[in-house]
């Protein structure tokens, strides 16, 4: 045989042997308990049964022994199958004479579903109302005082326990403990009992809003942190349902029993998405349909309304919780396996829980032990993750502070890098600020016949505005009135381009539409086609105050008469300069008079807008003329920009700002 095949026959002797060990033990070969007046004594062992009922069978002279002899605690059901009727056990107690004077109290565990309990054919005590058929109370302790006066000392004494079954597969006195001993003890027993349940409630409670208030962080580990505490309310609610505690608030067995039902299921769909979850894996199909499942057994479990109907839910609840220890168990393998030391304490986790969840399932079942199998793994399961999750929490924090001081650290080195290159920039658009100021006069133009006063405003350090002129021998005054398209620093030597061919050509002593012929040209051979230039030209004679125009794409210029208070646009055809070669253009012809007055202007100043949206537009424009015709220039200048400030609300404006205005006063 091979070592992998002995290892494997080994494991499973070692199962047997255990599930061996486990089952119920053997009756206990006696039926009559004695008494102790200082310790609790168990009542654990073979009791007398029959099945019917008759009040005679509380009388301690009636004669038992054709009864049937089951354990106690085990299921009526295995000798009377589907009896939901009423039975009757009884067991014979032995009380010393030194016993004499003590209080005594009888623990009766959980019974399938209420009974009453008689001392010597007297009626002790009882929990619900065999008469009354809606009154259960199948999970509740009883515990039940013996009057000293119905004892019989140094003798025999009869234990009679009339029960009423209900559920369809269990009957009798079934689970719990079953003890006779002074009312002292159980006090302490009772205190340590409903502690132990209260503490294990709030620390379940406690962890479920701890690690939820983590969740809300959005870590890494936020599902897993989520699912957890998911889980451990649902184990907080579960506990206070199956418990003793519930009994101290509400007398309502129905409605924790269905709640009970309905949180264990959702607790354990919690429990496999958080599997799920803490190994990083994807919910698969079968994880949904056992959720699904349970979300159906949940919801029929409250539709039906009959503790006695609840079988299915519950089978479906168990077959559930079956597959939940398959995923446990298969995670705690691998885990295992791959060695991954980091979830060691997730594998010991799975392994207590996968444990008590399956002895929980046999326990419905009697194949083990009566015992609170998923109060002490549950408990073991939520410290042990609590450990690894805060453990995971302490490692990530770090992580994410030492990613904090690494990214500030970036974002300095950034920001000192970002510093320098605007530094550098700021140095650039200086020079190129610079380099504009040479493109426009230094001051207003002094030319004979003519008075004139410019102002350009750019919106950055370096707009894409400017104007320029020249005046020769004879008499020719020539200006021009650009808007280059984009503004800092390509928008300044777009502008510098444009100067200088005007420059050019205005020294060849062309008319208006040939200088702006030569300057497209100039542009289109120096850009790219997404730049361009809008622009308008006006070349004035001095001695007769004849004025030829051409424009390109720009607004026309405005001629005021101030005489008459007619205000004139000159319009004259033309496409920006730098998208064609040919950009249509025309020559216009004018003679101004003393009375005239030319306004030229950038698009800035009627695209001017208030707070509200709305633009500053021509027809202000011509008020703003109208209203300055007696105004010099230079005057006329400065009110129009404190219009553009109280219009806008603002001292800078949102595009550059250029005019220019000039009045023909020919010398005789």
């Amino acid at each position: 045989m091979s070592e992998k095949n002995r290892v494997k026959c080994g494991c499973q002797c070692l199962f047997l042997t255990i599930l061996v060990l486990l089952l119920p033990l053997q009756l206990s070969a006696t039926d009559v308990f004695s008494v102790s007046s200082h310790e609790i004594v168990s009542l654990e062992g073979a009791w007398s049964i029959i099945k019917g009922d008759n009040p005679l069978y509380a009388d301690p002279a009636y004669d038992d022994s054709g009864w049937e002899k089951i354990g106690v605690p085990d299921n009526g059901m295995w000798l009377f199958p589907g009896h939901t009727g009423v039975v009757w056990y009884r067991t014979r107690l032995f009380f010393p004479s030194n016993t004499k004077l003590q209080s005594m109290f009888i623990e009766l565990g959980k019974i399938s579903d209420v009974d009453e309990c008689y001392f010597n054919g007297n009626l002790i005590g009882k929990t619900g109302s065999i008469e009354d058929k809606n009154s259960h109370s199948f999970d509740r302790l009883r515990f039940y005082h013996v009057p000293p006066e119905l004892v019989r000392y140094g003798e025999e004494n009869v234990l009679a326990v009339r029960v009423r079954g209900y559920l369809p597969d269990s009957l009798g006195l079934i689970w719990g403990t079953y003890n006779i001993g002074p009312a002292r003890d159980f006090i302490r027993l009772l205190f340590k009992r409903y502690l132990v349940d209260v503490l294990a409630i709030g620390i379940y409670l406690f962890l479920a809003f701890y690690f939820f208030s983590f969740s809300l962080m959005k870590t890494t580990l936020f599902r897993h942190q989520r699912a957890f505490a998911l889980t451990t309310l649902a184990a907080a609610v579960y506990l206070f349902c199956v418990g003793q505690v519930k009994y101290l608030f509400w007398d309502n067995f129905y409605v924790f029993h269905v709640v009970q039902y309905v949180v264990g299921m959702a607790g354990v769909a919690a429990l496999l998405i958080y599997m799920r979850r803490v190994m990083f894996k994807r919910i698969t199909v079968p994880d949904r349909v056992v959720v699904a499942v349970l979300l159906l057994s949940a919801m029929a479990v409250v539709v039906i309304g009959e503790i006695r109907y609840f079988t299915i839910p519950r089978v479906l609840w168990q077959l559930c919780i079956l597959y939940i220890v398959f995923v446990g168990a298969g995670s705690s393998i691998e885990i295992i396996r791959k060695r991954y030391r980091e979830y060691i304490f997730i594998a010991i986790a799975f392994s207590i829980i996968v444990a008590s969840l399956l002895f929980e399932v046999l326990r419905a079942y009697s194949v083990v032990p009566d015992f609170d199998y998923l109060k002490v793994g549950l408990l073991g399961f939520i410290i042990t993750v609590s450990f690894q999750l805060a453990e995971q929490f302490s490692v990530v924090h770090q992580i994410e502070q030492n990613l904090r001081i690494r990214l500030e650290d970036e974002i300095l080195e950034s920001t000192r890098e970002l510093k320098d290159r605007n530094d550098t920039i700021e140095n650039q658009l200086e020079i190129a600020r610079l380099l504009q100021s040479r493109l426009l006069p230094d001051s207003n133009p002094a030319v004979g016949g003519l008075d004139i006063h410019a102002r350009c405003i750019p919106m950055d350090k370096v707009g894409g505005d400017f104007y320029d002129y020249w005046q020769n021998d004879s008499g020719m005054f020539t200006v021009i009135i650009a808007d280059v398209s984009g503004h800092g620093v390509p928008g300044a030597f777009l502008a510098l381009i444009t100067r200088n061919a005007f420059r050019n050509a205005v020294h060849m002593k062309l008319d208006p539409k040939a200088i702006l012929s030569l300057t497209n040209s100039a542009i289109l051979e120096s850009t790219v086609q997404s730049h361009f230039v809008t622009g308008c030209i006006c070349s004035v004679d001095t001695r007769t105050g004849h004025m030829r125009f051409a424009n390109a794409g720009h607004p026309p210029p405005v001629l005021l008469e101030k005489t008459t208070g007619e205000v004139v646009e000159l319009w004259s055809s033309g496409k920006p300069l730098g998208w064609l070669a040919d950009p249509g253009l025309d020559l216009g012809e004018i003679t101004l008079g003393e009375t005239n007055r030319v306004f030229l202007y950038t698009d800035g100043v009627v695209e001017c807008r208030n707070p509200g949206g709305e633009l500053f537009g021509y027809e202000r424009i011509r008020d703003f003329l109208l209203a300055t015709k007696n105004k010099t220039p230079g005057e006329c200048v400065d009110i129009l920009m404190r219009e553009l400030e109280n219009f806008s609300g603002e001292s800078s404006f949102e595009d550059d700002v250029t005019v220019f205005i000039m009045d023909p006063f020919p010398s005789a």
